[in-house]
C-alpha cells in the first residue's frame, strides 16, 4: 500500500499532493524536508492510502491511520 505525506497547515483538514512513497523512511524524509521549506506546515503525518487517493483528511482521521516509527 502506498504512503502519502499529509500536512497540517491550520485548516480544518490535512492536505496532500500527488506524491506516493513505497517506504516510511522516504515519506518521513520528504515530510521533514517539506517542513524545512514551507513555513505553513505545522506538522506532518505519513498515511497509508489506496493508489491514486488524493482526498483531504480530518485531524481525527490522520491520527487514526498515521504510520508511527
Amino acid at each position: 500500500m502506498p504512503l502519502k505525506v499529509y500536512v497540517d497547515t491550520g485548516e480544518t483538514v490535512w492536505s496532500t499532493n500527488g506524491l506516493e512513497f513505497d517506504s516510511y523512511e522516504k515519506a518521513k524524509a520528504y515530510g521533514e524536508n517539506l517542513m524545512d521549506r514551507w513555513m505553513a506546515v505545522r506538522e506532518f503525518a505519513v498515511v497509508p492510502v489506496s493508489p491514486g487517493f488524493m482526498g483531504q483528511l480530518t485531524t481525527e482521521a490522520v491520527r487514526k491511520v498515521a504510520v508511527r516509527e
